[in-house]
């Protein structure tokens, strides 16, 4: 092998053209196609196709196979279709007249209409002639064509459902790039097998945090690698709700991927920052991303669109101006029929907005985050524990009804953590909630709340401005370090405070739930009929109070008083927690306290 073909195998394409093309000396016609090659990887397309155009007579068989293929991976990248059409059927002709018997020159074939077919979308044509290509490389003795033939293999499996096995073909493509030495293919392969993982929820954390570092290490000189990690690591923080960091993580790679003119990757682009703008609930915004990246797109870049109209019908829906254009929904169904990808049909799968029977077959056991999807949607307590367990608190929009836009404080997603959403971005804060932090949150959620009435409703005091200023201070200082980014959720002045965000307390929904199935179980086992009214038991939920305090409440709609040893008998309880029940109830002024010790009684107030 010669120096300047195994630099190329190696992936050193700036030295094979310092060695050549840049160093202005007489070049060997057998490097010529080698330097088209470099020009190509290197995203200096239109040089390459000069410099192909200047020799073009002069190349063997072999060379020209080369070229022709490495012009046609270098023009579909750029998604210049009718191009590099040109040459692969200029292969194919030229592999057709030698009556296919060059494996090499057959391999450059194959592989060069799976990686066109590809990126029309036409997965399973796509598969069919990647199997052929690495039938094609294993007869050869050429690691270079192995890791490309693996590669481009596994690329298809996932694209057609297969992820485990795509995962797997990645670890072969892999195998072979070290083999040949070449760090360029090696990065290109595992950046690829992380993406796929990450995209799929293969190990969920530990691929994003090996994302993470990843894209953190990776220089600038690795455009294409850089880029495709940088798209991944936006998409990923998304979905945690890390808006701020995506959207600086996009200002960083949007560079890169203007100056190597690759339109899938500036599509993508256009579609992360639409994502974002949606959640931000910046519509406009949204629509423009939305339309600047559909205009990336040539016409038979079709699987891009699919995503965009799908998310275009959802900006249509926030706007609530009107219904999304029927003819959007068609060409979302047109185009999904025709391109069968697992991702784009599980998607639409799980959309209720769309007629199953228009969808083409989907499913696939293998992508762990349509399975995740699914089983969230059973129940919100499996779609608390799933968001938890992945950290896509982006989510919360999905399982919870909230309105996109909104400030929201959610307190008890997980016990005693609360949950920010503002426009830039969510935060979850495990085990920051303190009974403290509750009653000044739940205090401030009734509107704007004077110093006097915080005082009385916190702390059952008479407000003393020189008592008790202090104890305000502190304890809104606190809160504002709970909160983080997100403290200016409460306005300050000189007579209050106000709470900016709706307040919503997930113990209710299962504090009211309780309460009516206990109330509901306790009834039918009585002799006694009791109606106990609906609004009244939400409105007591309300109050973070428990089920049993929301069944006393409710047995004292029915009879004048209750003691003690009332409730012990009734909820079968010790008489420590029935202290504590009803002393709740009354420092929360539901109930009056008549008489002292044990003849003591609590009537409705």
């Amino acid at each position: 092998m010669g120096l300047i073909k195994g630099l190329f195998y190696q992936g050193e394409y700036a030295q094979v053209l310092e060695k050549t093309y840049e160093d202005r000396k007489k070049i060997d016609p057998d490097n010529y196609s080698f330097i088209v090659g470099s020009l190509i990887f290197l995203g200096r397309t239109e040089e390459a196709l000069a410099y192909y155009s200047s020799f073009k007579e002069k190349l063997t068989a072999l060379q020209k196979s080369y070229t022709y293929f490495f012009l046609a991976i270098g023009l579909t990248r750029r998604s210049e279709y009718a191009k590099a059409k040109k040459y692969l059927i200029l292969n194919r002709q030229l592999s057709k007249s030698l009556q296919h018997s060059d494996y090499e020159i057959k391999f450059l074939v194959e592989q060069g209409i799976s990686f066109f077919l590809f990126f029309l979308g036409q997965f399973e044509k796509s598969l069919s002639w990647s199997q052929k290509s690495l039938t094609s490389a294993l007869t050869t003795q050429n690691f270079w064509m192995k890791s490309l033939s693996f590669d481009l293999l596994a690329n298809n499996l996932i694209q057609n459902g297969h992820i485990h096995e795509g995962l797997r073909q990645f670890e072969e493509s892999i195998k072979f790039a070290k083999k040949l030495k070449n760090k360029a293919l090696i990065q290109a392969y595992e950046t690829s097998h992380l993406i796929f993982r990450c995209e799929f929820g293969i190990h969920i954390q530990a691929s994003f945090e090996e994302l993470e570092n990843k894209y953190s290490l990776l220089e600038d000189k690795d455009a294409f690698s850089k880029a495709n990690l940088g798209l991944e690591y936006v998409r990923q923080l998304t979905l945690r709700g890390q808006w701020v960091l995506a959207l600086d993580t996009l200002e960083e790679i949007s560079g890169l991927i203007y100056q190597s003119q690759n339109r899938r990757q500036e599509a993508r682009l256009n579609l992360r920052w639409a994502e974002i703008y949606f959640l931000k609930n910046e519509a406009s915004s949204a629509l423009h991303y939305i339309r600047s990246g559909k205009r990336c797109l040539e016409f038979i870049d079709q699987t891009y669109e699919i995503q965009f109209l799908g998310l275009e019908i959802k900006v249509y829906e926030l706007l609530k101006k009107q219904e999304a254009p029927v003819a959007l929904k068609k060409r979302l169904i047109e185009l999904s029929k025709k391109f069968n990808s697992i991702k784009n049909n599980n998607i639409l799968s799980r959309d209720n907005r769309f007629e199953k029977n228009h969808l083409a077959p989907a499913g696939s056991s293998d992508d762990e985050i349509h399975s995740l999807l699914l089983k969230a949607a059973e129940n919100k307590t499996a779609a608390k524990a799933i968001i938890l367990e992945t950290q896509f608190l982006s989510w919360i929009y999905r399982f919870f009804e909230l309105e996109i836009g909104e400030n929201y404080l959610i307190l008890n997603f997980e016990p005693k953590s609360i949950t920010c959403i503002t426009p830039n971005g969510i935060s979850h804060k495990p085990q920051e909630l303190s009974t403290l932090v509750f009653k000044i949150l739940a205090t401030l959620s009734d509107g704007f709340t004077s110093k006097e009435k915080l005082v009385n409703s916190v702390w059952g005091y008479e407000y003393d401005p020189l008592r008790h200023d202090s104890l305000i201070y502190s304890s809104f200082s606190n809160i504002r370090k709970i909160l983080g980014d997100s403290s200016t959720l409460i306005e300050t002045s000189e007579l209050g405070y106000k709470l900016k965000a709706r307040l919503v307390n997930l113990l209710q929904e299962t504090n009211l739930k309780s309460a009516i199935h206990d109330i509901s179980a306790r009834d039918s086992n009585s002799n006694e009929t009791q109606s106990f009214s609906n609004e009244n038991i939400l409105s007591w939920a309300q109050k973070g109070l428990n089920s049993r305090q929301i069944q006393i409440l409710s047995y004292l709609e029915k009879n004048q008083f209750i003691s003690v040893k009332n409730v012990v008998i009734l909820f079968s309880t010790s008489e420590i927690t029935a202290n504590r029940d009803l002393r709740a109830l009354y420092e929360k002024k539901l109930v009056l306290r008549i008489g002292q010790g044990r003849a003591t009684h609590y009537t409705l107030l």
